[in-house]
């Protein structure tokens, strides 16, 4: 298990942009074949062991970019190119692992679940998304770029459902102070200077 978590962490620099697009595209496609395999493995050995309850903080975050990454390429051009419903299946897989994850009520385990969830049905609605390659706009702390680029666009599309209920932005206030302080990433920053993947440790996830 630790070769494929050490490989998802290598692979999800294919999602950055610069690589030569055939290059690219295959680092892209072997990113989503270790984070099935990294799923499936935690599958396997849950129901061999439990594990999962006693997991190290680490496996939490691996599991989300797992899922992360299935969404992100199930969800574009390249969705084609993978067999749509074991990706969909292991992505499902990871946000009940993720509950399994979760010790009491809105911790980060169960946060991220949601998240993801949310996440899904986003895209799900977004054909310009979906006819496009995998993407990433938010380039900040490495490897963890991926995680932090999904949090500003479930960020963004709460921001606007709360505007749609209420029509004013005081509503999300404190979603974006939130988010802000925690990531410490200034709202208006679209390029975020590179800095330790090991800072990241100490994001928390939002909920609604």
């Amino acid at each position: 298990m630790q070769i494929y978590c050490i490989q998802l962490q290598l692979r999800v620099f294919y999602f950055f942009e610069g690589i030569h697009p055939q290059k690219r595209k295959e680092g892209l496609l072997k990113c989503y074949e270790t984070a099935s395999t990294l799923i499936e493995t935690i599958l396997l050995a849950e129901a061999d062991q439990n594990s999962v309850v006693y997991a190290p903080y680490q496996m939490y975050r691996l599991v989300l970019v797992a899922g992360i990454v299935l969404m992100r390429v199930l969800n574009s051009s390249y969705s084609n190119l993978v067999d749509f419903q074991v990706g969909r299946r292991n992505f499902n897989t990871s946000i009940r692992i993720l509950r399994q994850c979760s010790l009491q009520d809105n911790d980060n385990p169960g946060r991220g679940s949601k998240i993801l969830s949310q996440l899904w049905i986003h895209y799900q609605n977004s054909p310009t998304i979906r006819e496009n390659q995998p993407n990433m706009q938010i380039r900040t702390r490495l490897g963890a770029s991926i995680l932090h680029d999904s949090l500003w666009i479930w960020r963004r599309e709460c921001d606007e459902q709360k505007k749609s209920r209420r029509g004013t932005r005081q509503n999300c206030k404190l979603l974006n102070c939130w988010l802000t302080s925690y990531i410490n990433i200034p709202p208006s920053s679209a390029e975020i200077a590179p800095t330790r993947l090991d800072d990241f440790a100490h994001v928390k996830l939002i909920a609604e």
